[in-house]
């Protein structure tokens, strides 16, 4: 008697089990169903980069020497034309033929006291002096960049843009940047050039934009991350991205039963997807289950 109701029991257990392995198994299977609904659905590229001063660039020594005098610090501003260093000339090469182009950079940015033995670097636009390489006393080299300059008040975005997306970006479009020093804020800004010279170690090309609206913070360099807005539908057909089987597919309910069927898409954001042809809001779609 002992041994019968313990087998009954068993296989009670046995079935508990395989209807619960059944319950969980049609569980994974099953599949939400969405409509389609109407709403405004921008396709944007995202991009990445850093802000920095306009006009930003370096001065460099024009031969090898010490620097005599240091006749500003950082976060100074200057006028085009105001005296930054004088430098030591220690060039053993001064009675070598100078290219012409490095004659008119002397003779832009250099004024030489009496003798060859010295002369001044100076500023060669309005601006502000964000970083100094050298210090008073220090040996510079030829071409090597002493300091950097760039305007007081206008920033430019620098960004980053795959190869894959730079044919989608036009100069206007609007940009939505995110900082790290303002949190969660966003700022409006737009694109103003584009550079066709890709990049080979990122495979990326540099694109700037500029902000349309106050952007509080002076501070250059700092790192940004930005989408920039290349296609817009207002009142679009949409449905979640996550509904699209492939590239042109989707699942739908019909008549009680499951059926792929081929759609005709159009704007494309990272959540919704806008659909042209193939359904309309009555059509049951069947958001797949990731395995």
């Amino acid at each position: 008697m002992n041994n019968f109701f313990y087998t009954q029991i068993k296989k009670f257990y046995a079935a508990l089990i395989i209807f619960i392995l059944c319950s969980v198994l049609c569980s994974c299977n099953h599949s939400d169903t969405v409509h389609a609904i109407r709403k405004d659905i921008y396709e944007t590229v995202y991009a990445s980069g850093k802000i920095i001063a306009a006009n930003e660039h370096s001065i460099f020594a024009l031969s090898n020497g010490t620097v005599i005098k240091k006749f500003i610090t950082e976060e100074d501003t200057v006028k085009q034309g105001q005296q930054l260093f004088q430098i030591q000339n220690t060039s053993t090469t001064a009675g070598l033929k100078i290219a012409s182009d490095k004659v008119k950079i002397i003779q832009q940015f250099a004024s030489h006291t009496t003798g060859n033995d010295k002369y001044f670097i100076t500023s060669d636009c309005n601006g502000m002096v964000y970083k100094i390489m050298k210090e008073q006393g220090e040996a510079v080299h030829l071409d090597e960049p002493i300091i950097l300059i760039g305007d007081a008040d206008k920033r430019i975005i620098k960004l980053s843009i795959d190869q894959e997306d730079i044919d989608k970006i036009k100069t206007g479009e609007k940009v939505l940047v995110k900082t790290d020093i303002s949190g969660d804020t966003i700022y409006t800004a737009s694109v103003t050039k584009i550079y066709s010279l890709m990049d080979e170690a990122s495979q990326s090309f540099r694109v700037d934009a500029v902000f349309t609206e106050n952007f509080p913070y002076q501070f250059i360099h700092n790192s940004v991350e930005a989408n920039i807005i290349v296609n817009k539908k207002m009142n679009a057909l949409v449905i979640p991205r996550n509904a699209l089987v492939g590239n042109d597919s989707l699942w739908i309910k019909q008549n009680g039963k499951s059926e792929k069927i081929k759609v005709e898409t159009g704007v494309i954001s990272p959540d919704y997807l806008e659909i042209l042809k193939g359904i309309d809001e009555t059509t049951q779609v069947i958001i797949p289950k990731i395995n």
